[in-house]
């Protein structure tokens, strides 16, 4: 369900529309593998970027993680509650240097010092076994 969940949005990202208005996505929805392939291949075609980015919150702290991996389990913290945000340096699937840039305005990602990636709004939850519950907040990209 992750998968099918992280293909539909971003499909949504991609087509800047509502999930109804993209081809396919109803198949996707209802469990559909051929449709998530075919569209999936479309999306590479377009130029998007495999690795990105989820910026979030677990008890109140700001969590980050690779989008391709589950959160419940892959998430590194990047601040505590209550903690500024921005600035703090955090490791994500083996690449160093990552900070939260743009506290207040147009959130960016920077790596070592130099613009990674854009942040986009970005809503979702997920219930991990351990009861806690992560909430995703922005979804970044190069």
């Amino acid at each position: 369900m992750l998968v099918r969940n992280t293909f539909l949005a971003l499909v949504v990202l991609a087509y800047g529309g509502g999930a109804a208005s993209v081809p396919g996505v109803a198949d996707v929805v209802a469990g559909s593998t051929a449709a998530a392939s075919s569209n999936i291949t479309a999306l590479k075609e377009v130029g998007l970027n495999i690795f990105g980015i989820e910026i979030g919150s677990r008890n109140q702290a700001t969590v980050a993680w690779d989008s391709s991996l589950n959160p419940c389990s892959h998430f590194v913290p990047v601040a505590q509650p209550g903690a500024y945000e921005c600035g703090r340096r955090f490791t994500i699937s083996r690449q160093e240097g990552f900070t939260l840039e743009g506290c207040g305005g147009n959130m960016v990602i920077h790596q070592n010092g130099r613009l990674w990636g854009r942040c986009v709004r970005a809503i979702g939850h997920f219930a991990c076994t351990n009861s806690a519950t992560i909430s995703t907040r922005l979804h970044c990209q190069q």
